[in-house]
């Protein structure tokens, strides 16, 4: 059997990094793991994955407004291996619309890592910039993603920038 080098990484306590992958590219999925990243999240919420594709991509549960009630049993689910947390989504389903800096969204997201810490689980969350994701990580986060989209428009836009220039 194949081991899984992903999970061991995060039961040693080592920090990771995956790309977010909101463009339906095998390409691209390869791209990432060509460049060193650790993972790649399939976002089969927003990125339109059809129902075949889908069926070929690993499952994740991320937690939403509702969960938080039962936070504690949720981030202690037998062979959950990483909290996922989403503060944009978390954000709309406390009706709070881009509310991904409101004080109240980080309060429930600061709650979710601590209670996945308390769990001995891993807490996974979304960086803006380099600047967000050297934050989270001082802040104990062990799992960084990357959102493959604007990473790619930001570089390409870069790229152009520099020829036009």
């Amino acid at each position: 059997m194949r081991s899984n080098s992903l999970k061991a990484k995060l039961r040693a306590g080592q920090r990771v990094v995956g790309a977010l992958i909101t463009i339906n590219s095998p390409e691209l999925v390869e791209t990432f793991g060509h460049l060193g990243y650790d993972f790649v999240f399939i976002d089969g919420q927003h990125g339109g994955l059809g129902v075949e594709t889908a069926r070929e991509l690993i499952r994740a549960a991320e937690l939403n407004h509702a969960v938080l009630g039962e936070l504690d049993a949720a981030v202690r689910v037998p062979d959950l291996d990483v909290v996922a947390i989403g503060p944009g989504d978390l954000s709309l389903s406390m009706g709070i619309p881009d509310g991904w800096k409101d004080p109240r969204v980080q309060a429930e997201v600061a709650r979710v890592h601590a209670a996945a810490r308390a769990a001995g689980k891993p807490a996974m969350i979304v960086a803006l910039d380099h600047d967000d994701g050297r934050r989270l990580v001082a802040e104990g986060y062990q799992a960084i993603l990357v959102v493959s989209g604007p990473l790619l428009a930001n570089a390409a836009r870069s790229f152009l920038q520099v020829l036009r220039a």
